[in-house]
């Protein structure tokens, strides 16, 4: 890792190829990516490049979202400035006129990885959460990168590169419950379709007794359900996601939840609720009530990672409990 450090501050052009390794160890394990925080001259290493070429900022960019994801990587960010020096200064790039179709798409996946960033590094910090706890003096991302995030977590939740890069479902909505609970984010958030993005993915999961069934996905893809079938920890952070937006002041929320019931969210959420209330009652004495205000601990993949199947279903169970609270709601 030493090394690595080192090119970083001095490739020769090769500052990206380096930090491309720091996110990929950073986004396959919590232990590698808490490592790499902890490595001496790496965050000095990363500012450093901000002086070099758009590929090799993008680069970086990706590592620095790679290592927010962990709670204690993020914790070690904010003492290292990371926000105020790479995430901030990421955050003001203006979109040059004379980029490709390629390039524009590297700009934007760069913005919302900074973006996201930012809120995983909030949320760590506590000074995001759901629900809407947020820091009054915060206004929230600015327009632009929020339209840049949901493009990300469309492309994911599609199962589709975006910038060349095929982002992981669960990466991607790692920080979406903390920007749900932003209130200045979510008319842009429903503008821009994440309801049905998370609705639809929460359908695909609602597909998984049929494709046991029938042993193929042909039922599925006859019905428009895109992507293959999301993992408990995506529904998971669907739910969350949705949830925070419930959660947010009644005059804010109002809208949003009307939206949903306009949808048929309400009988997605049953279903949601029946998978995956199965095999969960057996470990449900075992553990103890999961609130939607803990539920950030349940987003960061340090916590996550030690979680069983049957308690992240738990867990996900609770949050839709709650979420179908808010749907049963009457105008």
């Amino acid at each position: 890792r030493e090394g690595l450090v080192l090119v970083l501050g001095d490739g020769k052009g090769v500052e990206g190829e380096a930090a491309k390794v720091v996110r990929n160890c950073a986004a396959n394990s919590p232990l590698a990516a808490e490592a790499w925080a902890k490595q001496p001259g790496l965050f000095e290493g990363f500012r450093h490049c901000f002086s070099a070429s758009e590929h090799i900022k993008s680069c970086v960019l990706g590592a620095v979202y790679s290592l927010s994801r962990t709670e204690e990587c993020a914790r070690i960010m904010k003492e290292a400035k990371v926000q105020e020096y790479i995430l901030d200064l990421t955050l003001k790039w203006k979109m040059a006129v004379d980029l490709t179709p390629e390039e524009r798409d590297r700009f934007r996946a760069t913005v919302a990885c900074a973006g996201l960033a930012v809120l995983n590094l909030k949320a760590a910090a506590k000074e995001l959460g759901p629900g809407g706890s947020h820091t009054a003096t915060w206004p929230g991302l600015e327009r632009r990168v929020i339209l840049n995030i949901v493009r990300v977590v469309n492309a994911a939740i599609d199962g589709q590169p975006f910038a060349g890069v095929k982002f992981n479902e669960e990466a991607a909505l790692h920080a979406v419950p903390v920007a749900c609970s932003t209130p200045s984010h979510l008319s842009v958030l429903c503008e821009q379709g994440l309801v049905e993005l998370l609705i639809a993915l929460l359908k695909r999961f609602r597909a998984e007794d049929a494709m046991a069934s029938s042993g193929s996905l042909d039922s599925i893809k006859s019905n428009g359900i895109q992507g293959g079938l999301p993992s408990i920890k995506a529904v998971h952070l669907a739910v969350d996601s949705l949830l925070s937006m419930c959660s947010n002041a009644k005059e804010v929320a109002e809208p949003v939840i009307q939206r949903m019931q306009d949808m048929g969210a309400k009988e997605v959420i049953v279903t949601v609720l029946d998978q995956v209330g199965r095999g969960s009652e057996g470990s449900a004495a075992k553990r103890p009530r999961i609130l939607h205000s803990e539920s950030q601990d349940h987003i960061s993949d340090s916590a996550v990672k030690d979680l069983g199947a049957d308690e992240l279903r738990i867990a996900t169970r609770q949050s839709a409990e709650q979420l179908l609270a808010h749907l049963n709601r009457k105008p």
